[in-house]
């Protein structure tokens, strides 16, 4: 059984559409489509079951989905820092995964999700950003994993 029948096997057993992941990645239905469900995109559909297929996951995991599996709980950790409002705590976890992603993959771009995460966290923990540097660098952001995204309508202007 590929990763990807893995995933459809998941999402059929949770009742969850590939529409819904789309909605929750903020990525066109197109692109899950296209290229199936990686790593990544597969966590989301964890989150949105708060956590109930890690046991189902974990029986079917390979090494390299290991490797991305300790990722996504740094990833994790780095959030949950963040959101307690422990910056100085993440920043270094922060350069640590960002390195283990870069040698992993070569580049933060090939995973939009995690690059979009690093540039957010960027912004967040850059006190010299002026407001107006600030947003211009969350729309670049946001543009990463929604790249359709009108940011002249998006308060409903």
């Amino acid at each position: 059984m590929t990763t990807n029948e893995k995933f459809k096997k998941l999402r059929e057993r949770f009742g969850i559409s590939v529409e819904m992941i789309a909605h929750q990645l903020c990525v066109p239905v197109e692109t899950l489509e296209q290229d199936g469900l990686n790593f990544w995109q597969y966590n989301a559909v964890i989150e949105m079951n708060r956590g109930k297929m890690n046991d189902f996951w974990l029986r079917y995991i390979t090494d390299e989905e290991q490797e991305d599996y300790e990722l996504y709980l740094e990833k994790q950790q780095i959030s949950k820092l963040m959101d307690a409002g422990k910056t100085q705590s993440a920043m270094p976890l922060m350069k640590d995964f960002e390195n283990k992603v870069i040698q992993k993959y070569g580049s933060v771009e090939k995973i939009p999700l995690i690059h979009q995460f690093i540039e957010l966290f960027k912004i967040e923990t850059d006190n010299t950003l002026s407001d107006y540097e600030a947003i211009e660098r969350y729309k670049k952001a946001m543009l990463i994993t929604k790249p359709d995204l009108d940011f002249d309508n998006f308060f409903g202007q």
